[in-house]
């Protein structure tokens, strides 16, 4: 009998070796949780990573808020692999989805906006009426002032939709919801409809009033109207103070031009026809406003090749409240769970060693802008989205999602920017009017993507994963994520709501800039493809 090689007790085999020479052997049964492989010319006991689990169990429950954390788990299964590797992945945590509470949001501009991402995060409104059985298609959608919710139907008339039990829930819901999630909000200012049309959708809306204020009437009649016009002016005043925003939580570098526009109003013009303005400033190409907005393009969006014709910078109170209300949510998740901010899970799933990567490549984007400090909030980057010009002011006014940018998407739902603005050309430089938003996100907590938009396991047309608000994906010119380590790759960023952007400014490209782009970025994709 020859001295056998590779299959030793050393590697899990359970019985005596058999071998045909000195160099080739034969293992008999492996030890349970391991499986026999080829190693050359040996046969040698492996990990058998095929694990055998038992259904998952029921979540335990969960709080009324939604940082809240629920678990549920599992078991092995008798024919399941080796145990060492299985059983790590027998707990499975989530966020629980009920919206919190917000008694800081008093102001009327800011109700749908923050209602409108209560429902929709975690898809929780529609969960819930799943749970009761109704299975009809759901949309939400927001105003101002107001959020809808529309139910696929065979109903066609407001009455029809009015006598549905399934609509009637779905109101109840609705309107107990936006009660409970903004107390500050007085419940007699809510107004809620039920309209059908001739789609085949039940559209049940509730809304927020502001009550009729007659005082200026009051004080004109019994004073006078030289101190009617003195109470008025002094209401307006205070008015305008009231309805400031405070954003001494945002970096002063963020906002700068917002506090501009309060000191310096009369060089913004209104935009717009809903019922809250937005506001834009023509930068002076010899201003330090504009040297401010060309060193963020250049430095931190890479965007050294872009001839800018036109730039403003734009402000819309109702988006910018809805970021600084997200960040602080942001901002109490980090303080109460900061484990879940600085979880390394990632490094238990698929390519651990390529997802470090690009999560590192992430970091070094927020370590790269000086006014983001981890003691002091939640990073935000600026980031580009291309477009045409006349769709960037509809941006500016209604935000990202009304104008269903929330999309399938090759990397998860949401809304999707790149750090790079060259690589937003194919996306702007064939507009009427090219021209790109530079905005402000705030990523929260990232998910490093490395998955193909082909992969099974992939998140095309799926929502974020569990636990993230945003997903990361270095890439090639080609928009897939890139296989090789690679300081040449561009990337895309895909953040789950509305309330996590907010636009900075717009910028209307050079069209004579558009040919010498094109070279650039073909040579730029030659360059970075030939690297990956």
């Amino acid at each position: 009998m020859h001295t056998c090689v590779g299959c030793k007790q050393i590697d899990h085999c359970q019985a005596p070796l058999t071998c045909d020479s000195p160099t080739t052997s034969r293992c008999g049964p492996c030890y349970p949780g391991y499986t026999k492989n080829t190693s050359g010319t040996a046969e040698i006991c492996t990990e058998n990573h095929e694990c055998a689990f038992s259904e998952w169990g029921g979540w335990s429950l969960c709080d009324r808020c939604a940082h809240g954390r629920k678990e549920r788990s599992r078991t092995l299964t008798d024919n399941s692999g080796f145990e060492a590797f299985c059983v790590t992945q027998l707990r499975e945590n989530s966020e629980c989805g009920f919206p919190c509470a917000n008694e800081a949001i008093t102001s009327l501009s800011t109700v749908g906006f923050y209602l409108y991402n209560s429902l929709t995060d975690w898809l929780w409104f529609e969960e819930q009426l799943r749970a009761e059985g109704i299975s009809q298609q759901v949309t939400v959608t927001y105003d101002v002032f107001s959020v809808s919710v529309i139910l696929s139907s065979s109903k066609r008339s407001t009455k029809e939709c009015e006598e549905n039990e399934d609509v009637q829930f779905a109101q109840q819901l609705l309107e107990k919801t936006a009660k409970e999630i903004l107390p500050s909000i007085s419940p007699s200012s809510w107004v809620g409809s039920i309209t059908g049309d001739d789609t085949e959708q039940c559209v049940i809306t509730i809304a927020v009033v502001e009550p009729a204020d007659h005082t200026g009437i009051i004080v004109g009649v019994v004073v006078g109207v030289v101190l009617g016009l003195v109470v008025l002016v002094t209401a307006f005043y205070f008015f305008t103070r009231e309805h400031k925003l405070d954003m001494k939580s945002l970096p002063k570098e963020v906002r700068y031009f917002y506090e501009d526009f309060y000191s310096s109003s009369r060089t913004w013009e209104a935009i717009g026809e809903g019922h809250v303005k937005v506001y834009k400033r023509k930068l002076d190409p010899e201003s330090k406003y504009w040297t401010r907005m060309l060193f963020l393009l250049r430095t931190h969006c890479k965007g050294r090749s872009i001839e800018i014709e036109e730039a403003y910078a734009v402000f819309n109170p109702t988006l910018v409240g809805a970021f600084i209300s997200q960040r602080n949510i942001i901002r109490r998740r980090m303080i109460s769970d900061p484990a879940l901010f600085k979880t390394q899970s990632f490094k238990n799933t698929e390519n651990p060693d390529m997802r470090e990567w690009v999560m590192q490549r992430f970091r070094d984007r927020v370590e790269g802008c000086p006014w983001n400090d981890e003691e002091k909030g939640p990073a935000i980057l600026p980031a580009v989205h291309g477009t045409d010009l006349n769709i960037t002011w509809k941006i500016c006014e209604t935000g990202f999602a009304n104008l269903s940018t929330l999309d399938d998407g090759f990397f998860g739902k949401g809304i999707y920017f790149t750090s790079y603005a060259l690589y937003a050309l194919p996306y702007f430089e064939k507009k009427q009017t090219p021209a790109i938003i530079i905005s402000w996100i705030l990523p929260g907590n990232t998910y490093p993507v490395t998955e193909k938009s082909t992969d099974k396991k992939g998140f095309s047309g799926k929502p974020l994963k569990s636990g993230y608000n945003s997903h990361y994906v270095a890439t090639s010119s080609k928009g897939q994520p890139v296989q090789v380590k690679s300081e040449d790759a561009f990337d895309e960023i895909v953040v789950s709501q509305e309330a996590q952007i907010t636009p900075a400014f717009v910028l209307k490209v050079k069209a004579t800039n558009l040919t010498e782009l094109r070279r650039d970025y073909e040579r730029a994709a030659i360059d970075r493809d030939e690297s990956l």
